[in-house]
């Protein structure tokens, strides 16, 4: 039982973190409307929302789905942490290797459906933010 809990509270840091890059306030009662607006079976109460954000409920696998779609994520990493999305793997001059978290994975999907004018935008952007 311990660990469903820590399972439950691991998922709400997901949802949190998901809603937090999209730039959803973290609410009960904003995650239960955008929520309803997409969801294409009987809406949930802000109970419910209350809920996952909380930790203390998962929702079903078809609400998890619309979840993820809302956020931009995918159901696998809300639910388990995981992605079973293309592998990233970043070699270090060292030769040591690291595999980028989820949200580095969704910046570098995002980066690569920009024109190229844009994709050298944020090149310059984010050379002048590493050199301060």
């Amino acid at each position: 039982m311990r660990n469903a809990s820590k399972e439950k509270i691991e998922f709400a840091q997901r949802l949190a973190d998901a809603m937090e890059m999209k730039g959803i306030k973290q609410s009960p009662t904003t995650l239960q409307k955008l929520f309803n607006e997409c969801f294409e079976g009987k809406p949930v109460k802000m109970h419910t929302a209350r809920k996952w954000l909380l930790g203390s409920a998962f929702p079903r696998q078809d609400k998890l789905v619309c979840l993820a779609k809302l956020l931009g994520t995918s159901s696998e990493y809300l639910r388990f942490g995981t992605d079973n999305g293309s592998t990233f793997i970043i070699t270090q001059n060292d030769g040591s290797a690291y595999e980028l978290p989820y949200q580095q994975k969704q910046f570098v999907r995002r980066y690569l459906t920009l024109t190229i004018s844009h994709q050298r935008l944020v090149n310059d952007l984010v050379a002048e933010l590493a050199t301060n």
